[in-house]
């Protein structure tokens, strides 16, 4: 870091064109005049935030020992925007010094969520073992204290779920019961993947993947497609298929969640039917009705006549998500399926390219309706009408350079 080369440095990155005008403008053109105005308690909050951002497009190359003392000066500034973009950098350079004042505001119940929400991730991101006890206790309280916001609440579950586990685990559980959506939507996100036995929460998740068609006040889709993934690694368990590689070890074949479905879901929905909103909620666009209702007597025919052997009820006979639950093997790998309660949606579990082999086939059989198939929380592509299994695969491998594009539109939408 040189301290002449400011403007050049900032330059050479994504930092919006107007705030370095206005750097410029004051000017401000070394990094050592920049510190100095994060430590400027008498300079406008507007030109502090606009430091601390400076400071976050620069993390990567910015000498850490000169940059963070006046970035911990302007995360106790009265105003709340300074302290917000002062935690989000300082989250950015994962500040070590930063821990002590990060643990106060992340349990500091007056603070702005913004604030505490850096606070937690930053503590997260600490790799310590003699911390790490203090902040999973910091973090497990947070996420079991009904009386605190729901935001933070929802994101120290998302960032920090690894960290519960025995005795916690029936508590977090019962979390899937929480009257607050967000809650019960992180919790099954946590629950798809954490390392704690979830058996217990099959019939909570049933219920959830059931009838839980409700939204997240802050980023999300519907609670009952959140609910498939943990839903499904429970009752896929038994269908689960290994190899011995070649040094002999046991290991895994890679299976799948996905869905078949005429409505917009999982990142389709909320790239296009979700606002962004400076308190960081969403709003909801309308959404196009489904018109698309597929009989499960009529389905279980067309099942029976082009795969053979399948097995139906394939599921537990009280799940409660599906009306008709079935299993095949394609190129040897097992694949369960179901068609969703709401009379529209198919869920397939397992092998990939399984998967894709049967949406051809089921695009064949649905005709005069979209379909899209959504591999876990992608954004999804659409099913034309005579695509083979190479060309569902093909777009399926063709999604992923669509899917970020997409991202960055809605993240640049997202944040203005």
């Amino acid at each position: 870091m040189q301290d002449s080369r400011l403007i050049a440095d900032l330059q050479n990155t994504n930092f919006p064109q107007e705030k370095l005008e206005l750097l410029q403008n004051h000017p401000i053109e070394t990094y050592m005049q920049l510190f100095d105005v994060l430590r400027d308690t008498t300079a406008t909050s507007a030109f502090r935030v606009v430091a601390c951002q400076a400071v976050f497009f620069l993390s990567r190359s910015v000498d850490r020992r000169r940059a963070i003392p006046p970035l911990l000066v302007a995360l106790r500034a009265e105003q709340v925007e300074v302290r917000q973009s002062a935690a989000i950098a300082l989250e950015m350079m994962r500040a070590r010094r930063a821990i002590e004042p990060f643990m106060v505001l992340a349990q500091d119940k007056m603070e702005d969520v913004r604030v505490r929400v850096s606070a937690v991730k930053a503590l997260l991101d600490v790799r310590d073992e003699h911390i790490t006890p203090t902040i999973a206790t910091i973090i497990r309280n947070i996420i079991f204290d009904e009386s605190e916001d729901i935001q933070i609440r929802a994101e120290a579950i998302e960032w920090g779920y690894y960290l519960i586990e025995e005795p916690d685990a029936a508590h977090f559980i019962r979390l899937l019961s929480e009257p607050a959506p967000d809650i019960r939507f992180w919790t099954a996100y946590a629950l798809a993947d954490t390392g704690i036995d979830i058996a217990p929460a099959q019939s909570a998740l049933d219920r959830m993947a059931a009838y839980d068609h409700n939204l997240p006040e802050f980023w999300g889709w519907h609670l009952d497609r959140e609910a498939l993934m943990p839903l499904e690694k429970i009752y896929f368990a038994p269908y689960r298929q290994f190899y011995f590689c070649e040094a002999g070890e046991k290991d895994e074949y890679s299976w799948d969640v996905s869905l078949i479905s005429p409505a917009p879901e999982y990142n389709r929905f909320t790239f296009f039917y979700r606002q962004f909103q400076s308190d960081w909620r969403f709003t909801v666009e309308p959404i196009p009705p489904v018109e698309l209702n597929i009989p499960a007597d009529w389905l279980r025919e067309k099942l029976q006549a082009a795969w053979n052997p399948i097995s139906f009820d394939a599921r537990p006979g009280d799940c409660l998500t599906y009306s008709l639950s079935w299993l095949i093997q394609i190129d040897g790998f097992n694949l369960l399926g179901g068609l969703h309660r709401d009379g529209y949606a198919v869920v397939l579990t397992g092998n990939r390219r399984a998967v894709c082999t049967f949406a051809a086939w089921y695009r064949s059989i649905i005709l005069h309706y979209t379909l899209y198939l959504y591999f876990w929380a992608g954004v999804g592509f659409k099913l034309e009408q005579d695509m083979t299994a190479a060309d569902v695969e093909r777009a399926d491998r063709e999604q992923e350079a669509r899917f970020m594009e997409e991202w960055r539109i809605f993240q640049n939408r997202s944040t203005g």
